[in-house]
């Protein structure tokens, strides 16, 4: 249901009721006639669309059995992959295209520092690879969606030959293959995803990016190509960002933000991904702190350990807590399946969780000295500023 309210003086809509949404419901801020006559009108066909297409199926609450748990999770999960085959594609019409568009466009995700400096950093970062791209595509995509552009996507990725499923608890293997059976067998395979072929070219030399936006006090990204999670160095580099940004007594936490007070956060962030992608260090200077300033800062810090190395209290402490954050993941069943289904999708095969232990444990101060070395370097660096117009005199 779309409910019309005032929240801070601002016109809302809000959408109760909706079981995709946290919490339940999704507040719709911008123009109120827009809203209205534009959002609201798309919502309310898209939900008369959804009502129909929903009519029929079996939709059956978790609790009670462990088999009633699986058949739930499987039924569900297979209704939703064979949707396609239940919809005709022309009956999702212009209000299920248009929702997405809307809520983009609307989304304040605009006005996100980290996105705006991340999506032209990436961007200038890679010269080939399409994780130069963003994941939604940029708006002239969005804007020319079509309906057959969505279903050949769904067809092609949201298929059951596309899929890793990780079940976990009181289950038996003859059950769970029995009930898969019954569930995907009858689904068709979709398309097989065409492979990514292109192999990203070293960088040659430093790159620079200026955003322009108006922010109270700059915004500084370092972004290094790093390889795929898979990669023998992973576990290094992992303990590293650790070692750099995790908690108040990290390095780059501890040295800009508490002793010189130079930036307000400072963080560093390695995304798990298939194919080579970047590391990422991110920084919010405080007031009055030049961006360049900040960044010659972040750059010596990091250099300190390509050329010093790290202590071994530093790299036990952090072993310590890689082990633990591992053991913790797997105390729940949620956490078992993500973890089994991470190691899969990531490191080529989820029997690597098992090992993962021994690879934080064989870790030594020369390993993080190594990548630090390796990596972390000028040529292979691409430096992103976000400031304000009136500060960007360079």
């Amino acid at each position: 249901e779309l409910f019309e309210e005032k929240i801070a003086g601002t016109e809302v809509l809000i959408l109760r009721g909706c079981r995709f949404c946290p919490g339940g419901s999704m507040v719709l801020r911008g123009p109120t006639e827009f809203l209205i006559d534009e959002i609201a009108r798309s919502l309310i066909d898209a939900i008369n669309v959804v009502k129909k297409v929903t009519e029929g199926h079996k939709f059956v609450s978790g609790g009670g059995s462990v088999e009633m748990a699986i058949y739930t999770s499987l039924e569900n999960l297979a209704d939703s992959i064979s949707t396609r085959e239940q919809l005709p594609i022309l009956e999702f019409g212009k209000a299920l295209i248009e929702i997405p568009k809307i809520l983009l466009f609307n989304s304040g995700l605009e006005n996100s520092n980290f996105r705006n400096t991340s999506e032209q950093v990436k961007g200038a970062a890679f010269l080939a690879h399409p994780y130069r791209w963003s994941v939604i595509g940029y708006e002239s995509d969005i804007k020319n969606w079509s309906i057959e552009d969505l279903q050949t996507y769904f067809d092609t990725y949201y298929a059951p030959n596309n899929a890793v499923v990780v079940i976990s608890g009181d289950v038996t293997l003859k059950e769970v293959k029995r009930l898969s059976k019954q569930y995907f067998e009858p689904i068709p395979s979709g398309p097989k995803a065409r492979p990514i072929h292109t192999i990203e070219p070293e960088q040659l030399g430093q790159k620079r990016v200026v955003v322009e936006k108006q922010v109270s006090s700059p915004n500084i990204m370092l972004a290094y190509h790093v390889p795929e999670t898979k990669h023998e160095d992973y576990y290094a580099l992992d303990v590293l960002s650790a070692i750099l940004s995790d908690g108040n007594s990290s390095r780059l936490y501890s040295q800009l933000v508490d002793q010189k007070t130079l930036a307000t956060s400072v963080f560093s962030y390695m995304p798990e991904s298939i194919d080579p992608n970047l590391f990422y260090f991110y920084g919010v200077a405080s007031p009055g702190t030049a961006p360049e300033i900040l960044e010659a800062e972040m750059v010596q810090i990091i250099s300190d350990i390509a050329q010093n190395g790290v202590s071994e209290r530093e790299l036990q402490k952090v072993k310590n807590q890689k082990l633990v954050a591992l053991y913790s993941s797997l105390e729940t069943i949620d956490g078992k399946s993500n973890t089994l289904g991470t190691y899969e999708m990531y490191f080529g095969d989820y029997k690597k969780m098992f090992s993962a232990p021994q690879s934080y444990e064989q870790l030594t101060v020369a390993d993080i000295q190594r990548v630090a070395q390796k990596y972390f370097t000028k040529n292979n660096s691409t430096v992103g500023y976000l400031m304000s117009p009136e500060n960007n005199t360079k």
